[in-house]
């Protein structure tokens, strides 16, 4: 949990009509507040998933095979310094 709090004021009074009335027709019992941090928390992982995508999609075009460590080359320095 962050020790910071932030506030973020919104003006999207269509999108909130909308998100309130389908909160309303669902009945879960999760209020308007929640529904909408967990869309963000959704979007910013959505997000991170397509940074990440480019990322490896970067570095794959870019790799060099003959360069490349094998799966026990690359964790053989751990294993070792747990030993």
């Amino acid at each position: 949990m962050n020790k910071y709090s932030v506030e973020i004021k919104v003006s999207a009074r269509k999108e909130l009509d909308a998100l309130s009335a389908l909160t309303y027709r669902i009945h879960d019992g999760i209020s308007l507040l929640l529904k909408m941090l967990n869309f963000v928390k959704d979007a910013l992982k959505i997000e991170e998933d397509r940074a990440l995508a480019s990322l490896a999609k970067d570095r794959e075009q870019t790799l060099d095979r003959k360069k490349a460590l094998t799966h026990g080359q690359a964790w053989a320095p751990l294993k070792q310094s747990r030993q």
